[in-house]
């Protein structure tokens, strides 16, 4: 009897010791594929967790400069629950970018491979050429993709905007020829990469430059960031300072609310110029200095400007024909601007309302500060012929822009 007891406690024991273990060991179970492809667009995964004990997540990363594109929240779970994975968008059109999911809960872990793909599509570098001469030259574009492709330009362009290297796979470059263009003489040009059923496109702006007084100043002020306007006579995007932002433009037509994302208000900024990453110019240009308007523009005493109107200068709307003497000026017009520009009449968007000023004259802004940090110098001239170059606006005033090419 005492030796049926003794094994039957035996029996027990070893019952007991074995439940124990169960119940602190890992039961570790995720719901999801243990390979998992996204497309190359922002996504988020959720991998529901399943565990009789707290698990910890870790992302690691199969290329040390691919890395940092998943945020993962919560790291822990403190049993069942979900992990979730925020993935970045990515840009990349040449190769795949992966990561791996760990898991862990005691001495147990679970991975899923993650591989984020390509964009599907071909991309070309820079979109916009606007060259500051208009001497005939040769430009390079960068085509990156994965398959064949295929350069065109557009009939209109084709006697004087022509490629080499047209045709390629993979990574490559397409040399543009532009033939020279007079100064009178603005023109654009579109070249289209194919691939399959995707492309991708180049403008072209050239003769959009006019050298006054050792300085090439473009003729059209600046649209969206990097591009001018098609002609002179339309109005450009308004800037705030230190912002490659633009916000519409309605002049003559009021507008009194303020665009999205529109600062306002007096403030001090603490930068000292226009960072080069915040320049709106295309390639290759910049925003002008204060005293390089003045040179441009001249004073009431000596003025290189008149107002000019659509009955006389030809073009679409008022505004002031700029930099040569005035008795030159009032003979100049759309067709013959004998070395002039043109500034189309604008407004300007309110500091501190963000509302479009539509009774402004034509005008622009420059890159100097009056000595603070608070406003930068503005130029304008009005339909009486007079003329400001030394007034000045504050950061939140959002003004057109006008560009020179940079200096050698």
């Amino acid at each position: 009897m005492k030796r049926n007891l003794f094994i039957t406690g035996i029996a027990c024991t070893i019952l007991f010791l074995t439940g124990c273990k169960d119940d602190d060991s890992p039961n570790l179970r995720i719901e999801a594929e243990s390979n998992i492809q996204v497309e190359c667009k922002k996504d988020t995964i959720n991998i529901p967790v399943f565990c009789n004990m707290p698990s910890k997540a870790t992302i690691t990363y199969d290329s040390p400069d691919k890395s940092g594109w998943i945020f993962l929240l919560p790291s822990v779970l403190n049993g069942d629950g979900i992990f979730t994975l925020w993935i970045d968008e990515y840009s990349n059109v040449l190769e795949d970018r992966t990561a791996t999911f760990l898991v862990t809960a005691g001495d147990e872990t679970k991975e899923i491979h993650i591989t984020q793909l390509a964009k599907p599509s071909l991309a070309t570098e820079p979109a916009n050429i606007a060259p500051i001469s208009n001497n005939a030259g040769d430009y390079q574009v960068k085509v990156l993709c994965k398959g064949t492709w295929q350069a065109t330009v557009n009939r209109e362009a084709a006697s004087w905007c022509t490629l080499k290297n047209d045709t390629g796979e993979g990574v490559g470059n397409i040399t543009i020829h532009l033939s020279e263009v007079s100064d009178n003489e603005m023109r654009m040009a579109t070249i289209t990469v194919s691939s399959g059923n995707l492309s991708s496109d180049i403008t072209i702006q050239q003769g959009f430059g006019i050298e006054i007084n050792g300085l090439i100043w473009a003729k059209s002020d600046v649209a969206q960031p990097g591009y001018f306007t098609a002609s002179p006579d339309t109005k450009g995007l308004l800037y705030q300072y230190d912002s490659a932002i633009g916000y519409p433009n309605t002049s003559p037509k009021e507008d009194n609310n303020k665009p999205n994302g529109f600062r306002t208000g007096a403030y001090d900024d603490g930068i000292p110029s226009w960072r080069a990453e915040k320049n709106p110019c295309p390639e290759g240009w910049r925003i002008p200095e204060y005293e390089e308007i003045q040179r441009l523009t001249g004073n009431s005493g000596n003025p290189y400007f008149i107002w000019a109107e659509p009955t006389n200068s030809h073009f679409l709307v008022p505004g002031a024909i700029v930099g040569i003497p005035r008795e030159e000026a009032a003979l100049a017009n759309k067709d013959n601007m004998r070395g002039a520009i043109f500034w189309p009449q604008s407004g300007f968007r309110d500091r501190d309302s963000g509302a479009q000023i539509i009774w402004w004259p034509a005008n622009i802004t420059s890159i100097t500060r009056p000595g603070q940090t608070w406003d930068r110098y503005i130029c304008w001239i009005g339909a009486d012929n007079s003329i400001s170059n030394n007034e000045f606006a504050g950061n939140a005033a959002a003004y057109p822009v006008r560009c020179v090419a940079n200096k050698k």
